[in-house]
C-alpha cells in the first residue's frame, strides 16, 4: 500500500493485478499518452489534461499540472510509512 499526499490531503493507493484503488474505491479512468510527460485522462465522463513537470526520486515527489493547475504530490511506500511510525 502506498500513501499519496496531495495539497495536504492524504490518500491510500493500492494496486492488485487488474485494478487500482484509491481510498478503497476502484479507480476507473482511461489514460492516453499525448507526448512525453503529457497525458489525457478520461474519468467520470470528464476530460483532464495532465502534464508532468518534474519528478524527484530522492524526495519521492512529482510536480504536475492538471487542467493547468499546479499540484505537488508526495508518495510514501510501506518503508516510508514504517519509518514515520517509528519516529525516524
Amino acid at each position: 500500500m502506498y500513501k499519496a499526499v496531495i495539497n495536504n490531503s492524504e490518500f491510500t493507493v493500492e494496486k492488485n493485478k487488474t485494478k487500482t484503488f484509491i481510498n478503497n474505491k476502484a479507480f476507473n479512468a482511461d489514460v492516453f499518452t499525448v507526448k512525453k510527460n503529457s497525458f489525457h485522462l478520461l474519468m467520470n465522463n470528464k476530460s483532464h489534461s495532465v502534464v508532468i513537470i518534474n519528478t524527484n526520486a530522492d524526495e519521492k515527489t512529482v510536480l504536475l499540472t492538471v487542467n493547468g493547475k499546479k499540484i505537488k504530490a508526495e508518495l510514501k511506500d510501506e518503508f516510508d510509512q514504517l519509518l514515520k511510525s517509528l519516529g525516524i
